[in-house]
């Protein structure tokens, strides 16, 4: 299963985290010079590339409960948008999921800290040390939320 976690802080960016463990970040060129139409182009061509490279099945998003900042909320609201957009159309089921969501299912505790989260994915993935750059781990903790999510999901549908 690959998973895709879209999110925007200061710039837009994407990352996916796949089942081989490796993941791809993607960073247009002069990003901090571009125009929001022009990142937002490029995550699209990006998404779009990397969506068809990794054929998903679920692309988790990682859902904006509540932003404090309105400006931040707005680009992680156009990037989800693109990332949603585009898993669909390519036939993936997409998924949404809260911070607070992510956080009790990975580790018990809906207001776990980042350092919390990240001790987490490393001992239940079994790595020698928790993944790298923050950002990784998030994606992680994204793809074990959607894994113990899964099986109540395909119930309810059934």
């Amino acid at each position: 299963m690959t998973l895709l976690e879209d999110q925007a802080a200061t710039h837009t960016e994407a990352k996916i985290w796949a089942n081989s463990g490796d993941s791809h970040f993607m960073e247009p060129d002069d990003l901090w010079r571009s125009s929001l139409p022009k990142r937002l182009a490029d995550l699209q061509v990006g998404i779009r590339a990397l969506i068809a490279e990794l054929a998903p099945a679920v692309v988790a998003v990682e859902q904006v409960f509540f932003q404090v900042n309105v400006r931040t909320a707005m680009a992680v609201g156009q990037a989800s948008g693109i990332v949603m957009a585009e898993a669909h159309a390519a036939g993936a089921e997409v998924v949404q999921y809260t911070p607070n969501q992510v956080k009790d299912a990975v580790a018990g505790y809906g207001a776990a800290s980042k350092e919390q989260m990240g001790h987490m994915v490393q001992t239940l993935l079994g790595l020698a040390q928790p993944p790298s750059p923050v950002d990784a781990a998030d994606a992680a903790a994204l793809a074990l939320c959607h894994l113990a999510h899964a099986p109540m999901r395909a119930r309810v549908r059934a």
